[in-house]
């Protein structure tokens, strides 16, 4: 398995040229990388190819090359049903959904916690379906479609666990939550209610101070899926709606500014559209859902990235249906979840697949059934859904995870050559899941 690190690869046919000291370079494999480097005379390794000379420098194949590539975990025995949220706070594991018994344990209704060993019920659980978590601190916070959390009759469709105890946000809402996000001491909450707390004005968004509800300007003309806050403070909102506080521009994603609602561009007018997932990273924003040409882009189909003045696509190749979760990772890799098959073209990047910044990457064989739920921290990403099966593990019911950043292809040919000029090299190989291989240049 490789990568080419800190580097662009591209076909031959589109012969891009790029500066390098091939005097000093080498390449080689370790932790199941492939990277450039300096020549190790004491390990130098040289491939060749009968139709190319050998590479002056030539290649280094070092003592860890045969470090462990990254796989599915399963956590215990699983769930019994769907998982449709996932937050993860110091080592514990949130997870929501559908289910009514987790890892075994029958008290786990619709909420758990995994521990890194086994599986806790929240109290004596809620009493309906859980479909967005976010964890500030000490605290949870949990929506969906639930009208009683612990016991609590008051905790309509948003509650908060505190460790021991369920409790309320005030008098709740009028209808279901999709998705949460908190900053600071903020709670910015979205689904299909219109009323917040008695707040009339709070239409499918609206916003917890610790104490109350409020609105955020005039609300939304429809529901909303997903909810995510920069760095910055700005707050995202995803969903159905086609009129963000008065401004007709804004269809189905949107900007809160702290005032005012701002559209991204030209948004998603030209659709039908729904947007189910929004991830951020820095300046970027992710948005993943039902759609195709997002801000005009042609590519842009189910999952997009708006960079402050337009919208980009992932690909081509990208993604051929429907995303529901995106999950970004500390060094801007994007993992995405979905109802999609074959992700950049590969035929085992099937419901789940990791975005290098180049290239769609399946994650081992892949799930059997959608991935509704993402979360990430450090190696460890974990995928909650409709599966019972993970990469041919059967213990991987609704929730696994994954472990270490996926590559892209198995590698079971190398070989590189000089550049007439002596100032490039270009690698040529063959892999176990693409065909007409060809040579790349390395920049």
């Amino acid at each position: 398995m490789f990568l080419i690190r800190q580097s662009r690869i591209y076909p031959l046919a589109s012969r891009p040229f790029f500066s390098i000291t091939l005097l000093f370079l080498a390449v080689y494999i370790a932790d199941g990388f492939l990277y450039r480097s300096e020549c190790d005379a004491e390990r130098r390794f040289l491939f060749s190819h009968p139709n190319f000379s050998e590479v002056s420098g030539g290649a280094v194949l070092p003592e860890r090359a045969a470090a462990l590539a990254p796989g599915w975990n399963p956590l215990g025995i699983g769930l019994n049903a769907e998982v449709l949220a996932i937050a993860l706070s110091e080592g514990d594991v949130y997870a929501g959904g559908g289910f009514t018994n987790a890892g075994g344990n029958g008290n786990a209704d619709y909420i758990a916690r995994w521990d890194g060993g086994t599986w806790h019920a929240l109290g004596a659980g809620l009493n309906g379906h859980v479909l967005a978590i976010a964890v500030s601190g000490s605290d949870v916070y949990v929506g969906g479609i639930f009208t009683n959390a612990g016991g609590n009759p008051n905790a309509s469709y948003i509650a908060r666990w505190d460790g021991s105890t369920w409790h309320a946000l005030g008098s709740g809402l009028n209808g279901p939550v999709a998705a949460i996000a908190v900053s600071g001491t903020t709670v910015y909450v979205g689904g299909n209610f219109t009323d917040a707390g008695g707040d009339p004005n709070a239409d499918y968004i609206a916003q917890w101070d610790g104490g109350s509800w409020s609105a955020m300007g005039p609300g939304l003309n429809n529901e909303v899926r997903a909810v995510a806050v920069s760095p910055g403070g700005d707050v995202y909102v995803g969903g159905k709606f086609t009129n963000a506080g008065g401004n007709p521009s804004a269809d189905y994603i949107a900007q809160w500014n702290g005032g005012s609602w701002d559209a991204l561009g030209s948004g998603l007018a030209n659709n039908t559209a729904e947007v189910y997932a929004i991830a951020t990273s820095g300046a970027d924003v992710y948005i993943g859902g039902w759609f195709t040409n997002a801000g005009g882009n042609p590519d842009a189909d189910y999952i997009a990235r708006w960079d402050g003045s337009s919208w980009e696509a992932l690909g081509p190749p990208g993604l051929n249906d429907v995303v529901y979760t995106i999950a970004v990772t500390s060094g801007g890799g994007v993992f995405a979840g979905g109802i999609f098959t074959d992700a950049g073209g590969h035929p085992k990047g099937d419901f789940v697949a990791y975005w290098d910044g180049v290239f769609w990457v399946p994650l081992g064989d892949g799930l059997n059934l959608g991935v509704y739920a993402l979360a990430t921290s450090g190696t460890n990403t974990y995928v909650g859904g409709y599966f019972s099966n993970a990469g041919g593990n059967p213990n991987g019911d609704h929730i696994v995870r994954w472990e270490g950043i996926p590559l892209p292809v198995e590698l079971i040919d190398l070989r590189a050559t000089a550049m007439d000029d002596r100032q490039g090299i270009c690698l040529y190989w063959r892999t176990a899941t693409e065909t007409q291989n060809a040579g790349f240049y390395v920049e």
